[in-house]
C-alpha cells in the first residue's frame, strides 16, 4: 500500500519493493526515485502511536548498510503526525545533512492515504468500500494534451542530448525530431496553461531553437540551452497544481512512460507496472481495460525502457483519442 501510494504521490514508476520478508534489507523496504529523480528508501512500521526518535535513529543506523546511492531516508508510519517526533527528525536530518550524509524524514498515515486518493481506481483496490467521486465527463482533447505535454513537456534536455550529443551523431539521428517535439510542447501549453505560464514557457521555447540551430556551439550555449529545457521541466511538473483531477492524472502518466522511455535503463518492476496500468485503466470509464491489457501483455518481453514505454504510450493515447468529444 505505501508503495502504490507514495509511487502515486510522487509520480514515480520506478518505486520497488527491496527484498522479500526474512530477507536481510539493511532497514529498506522500498526503493527508488522520488518526484524529482533522487535516490530514496523507505522503511514501513506500523504502528498505533507515532514512534519515538529512538527507533527512527536505529533504522538510520540500518540504512547506513544499504547499498547503493541515497538521498533521503523515509519512515513511514500508520500513526498520526506528531509536531514532537517531527520536529527532532528535522533537526537531526539537517545535522546529517551538514555532515554530508542522506537526510531522513517521516510520512504518515494521512500522507498514504492523501496518495491513494489521488487515484480512485487504486483507492478501491485497497478499501473497496470506498467510492470516490470521479467526474461524469472528460474533456478528450485536453486530456490528450495532458498526456502528450507530461511525455515530452519535462524530457526536453534529455532529447537534445540525444539528437545532438555523441549518441545522436553516432546514429546518424534527424535532429529535426526536436523541432517536432517542441512543436508539440508549444501547442499543448497553449491548451493547458495560463497565460503567465505560456509567455515563460514560449520564451524557453524560442531559447531553445536558437541555441540549437547555432551553426557553432560552444559549452556556454547548451548550457544556455539546458537552463531552459530545466525551466520548461519546472513549469511542467507543477502544472497538476493548475489541471482538475483527471488531467492531471493523464499528466502524470505521460510523465511516468516518459521517464521510463528516456531516463531508465530497465522496463519497470511488475509492481511498477501493476500500478501504472492501474491508473491508466481508472483515466476514464471510456478506457477499454482488455485493449491496455493487451498493450501490457504484448511489451512483457521487452527489456529496456525504450523499447517498452512508446508501446504502452500509444495504447493510452488511442485510448483517449476513442473516448467522445
Amino acid at each position: 500500500m505505501t508503495l502504490a501510494a507514495l509511487a502515486q504521490r510522487w509520480r514515480s514508476p520506478n518505486l520497488q519493493k527491496n527484498g522479500r520478508p526474512g530477507q536481510k534489507q539493511s532497514g529498506v523496504d522500498i526503493y527508488g526515485a522520488d518526484e524529482i529523480g533522487r535516490p530514496v528508501a523507505i522503511q514501513c512500521k506500523n504502528f498505533a502511536q507515532a514512534p519515538k526518535l529512538a527507533l527512527v535513529e536505529s533504522e538510520i543506523a540500518n540504512a547506513e548498510h544499504y547499498k547503493g546511492k541515497l538521498n533521503t531516508l523515509f519512515i513511514a508510519t500508520s500513526a498520526d503526525h506528531d509536531a514532537k517526533l517531527q520536529q527532532e527528525v528535522r533537526l537531526l536530518s539537517e545535522k546529517r545533512v551538514a555532515a554530508d550524509k542522506f537526510a531522513v524524514a517521516m510520512i504518515f498515515w494521512d500522507e498514504i492515504v492523501e496518495g491513494l486518493a489521488l487515484n480512485p481506481q487504486l483507492m478501491r483496490n485497497f478499501y473497496p468500500q470506498i467510492h470516490l467521486p470521479t467526474p461524469a465527463t472528460v474533456n478528450r482533447e485536453r486530456l490528450l494534451a495532458s498526456l502528450e505535454l507530461g511525455y515530452y513537456g519535462p524530457f526536453l534536455w534529455d532529447y537534445v542530448e540525444l539528437l545532438y550529443g555523441e549518441f545522436g551523431w553516432m546514429a546518424q539521428e534527424d535532429t529535426d525530431q526536436l523541432e517536432v517535439i517542441l512543436r508539440i510542447v508549444e501547442r499543448r501549453v497553449f491548451q493547458l496553461l495560463d497565460e503567465a505560464d505560456r509567455a515563460v514557457i514560449a520564451q524557453s521555447l524560442a531559447k531553445i531553437r536558437t541555441g540549437c540551430n547555432k551553426k557553432s556551439k560552444d559549452r556556454k550555449s547548451w548550457d544556455h540551452v539546458e537552463d531552459h529545457a530545466k525551466r520548461i521541466a519546472t513549469r511542467v511538473r507543477a502544472a497538476t497544481t493548475f489541471l482538475n483531477v483527471v488531467e492531471g492524472n493523464a499528466l502524470g502518466i505521460g510523465m511516468s512512460l516518459g521517464t521510463i522511455s528516456i531516463r531508465s535503463d530497465d522496463k519497470p518492476a511488475k509492481a511498477a507496472r501493476d500500478e501504472l496500468r492501474g491508473r491508466i485503466e481508472a483515466l476514464s470509464p471510456g478506457i477499454d481495460g482488455n485493449a491496455v491489457a493487451a498493450a501490457f501483455r504484448k511489451v512483457q518481453a521487452k527489456r529496456w525502457g525504450y523499447q517498452w514505454a512508446p508501446p504502452v504510450y500509444h495504447c493510452v493515447e488511442r485510448q483517449l483519442r476513442s473516448l467522445p468529444a
